[in-house]
């Protein structure tokens, strides 16, 4: 409550929090503005936090809320426990004025940190360093994989964390324990470490990626799944008379029995199955595009694939069987089924 009693009362208020107050008068508002007698009762505001001000009615004071004042919740990181902190995320910080405000807060820190003075008594830093995932190459298809951890650094107040497309964990204890996998937003402190993770594609040379973010930065982790093989019967060798005529028919759209209809032999092939083959096929398939045109075609792509199992290579290996839009010449097609029968 301000009493402007007898004579002249200013009050400037520069770089201050007044929010979650309750003054005394009927309303409760954060200020109570209580001009009495002859006095004359001033307020001058400019960047700061002011919550509702209860102004008397019968004989109100001068309010003048100029340049930089709002009226948000400041965010506390936990008034009720006596921390007056902002958050990371709180409206004050950087929103304040160096013009007039001193040097150091009520911690000693030096005024400012980061892209302006925060309003209020203290003066946080909220803008985390920026952090990066390796990326994960080979990975098993279907299957959870894990990052390298992030550390929480930068900053003096707890950040807010989420992820985009996975899950993360955050130990408080350098590792010795991790809180359980979420993909819902929450908070860490400053020297936390924090691990992604993500479920692979189930299909082969396959890239999913999820994203997390500290605070302002963010950092993708980038899975590819393992290369697929040619060995489509799974009987340790790659023949052109079943591996590549499979192929084949399989683009052709051929499917179930008439897929393999006599081509499995008696060769110790542990993959015969009609529908298993087309779904390892169908997992196979964007790897199957080895003249780098996009498309997936039996009478390009399957025709080289057959070719090269034949024997082929150079330009018997290309003749007549290039998409138009073909990125690779003969030795990178060569090149190309050859690291899909390691």
């Amino acid at each position: 409550m301000v009493d402007g009693g007898v004579g002249a009362a200013v009050v400037d208020l520069k770089n201050s929090i007044i929010f979650g107050n309750n003054a005394t008068d009927a309303t409760t508002r954060d200020i109570y503005l209580d001009r009495v007698g002859g006095g004359l009762l001033t307020l001058n505001a400019s960047y700061s936090d002011l919550g509702p001000i209860s102004n008397k009615p019968t004989d109100p004071a001068n309010v003048t809320l100029g340049i930089g004042v709002i009226s948000t919740d400041p965010n506390f990181v936990n008034p009720a426990a006596g921390d007056f902190h902002p958050s990371a995320d709180s409206p004050v910080v950087d929103s304040g004025t160096a013009v007039g405000a001193p040097t150091h807060d009520l911690d000693g820190a030096i005024h400012p940190i980061g892209a302006g003075k925060d309003m209020g008594a203290f003066e946080i830093d909220a803008a985390p360093d920026a952090f990066s995932f390796t990326p994960k190459q080979g990975a098993p298809t279907e299957s959870w994989i894990v990052s390298s951890f992030a550390v929480v650094s930068g900053v003096s107040v707890p950040v807010n964390v989420s992820t985009v497309s996975g899950e993360y964990a955050i130990s408080v204890d350098g590792g010795s324990s991790w809180s359980a996998w979420t993909d819902a937003p929450g908070s860490a402190p400053s020297g936390a470490w924090i691990k992604l993770r993500l479920q692979s594609w189930v299909d082969f040379f396959s890239l999913r990626t999820a994203t997390l973010h500290i605070g302002s930065q963010s950092a993708a982790f980038v899975v590819r799944t393992i290369s697929g093989n040619l060995d489509i019967n799974l009987d340790g060798s790659y023949d052109a008379a079943s591996d590549g005529l499979i192929v084949l028919r399989c683009l052709f759209g051929f499917t179930t029995q008439p897929l393999v209809e006599n081509l499995l032999g008696d060769n110790g092939s542990q993959r015969t199955d009609p529908t298993e083959i087309a779904t390892y096929l169908g997992h196979l398939h964007s790897q199957l595009d080895v003249d780098g045109d996009t498309l997936v075609m039996a009478m390009t792509d399957g025709l080289l694939i057959l070719r090269h199992l034949l024997g082929l290579r150079g330009d018997a290996l290309v003749a007549g069987a290039l998409g138009p839009g073909a990125s690779r010449n003969a030795d990178g097609i060569s090149d190309y089924i050859t690291a899909l029968r390691p």
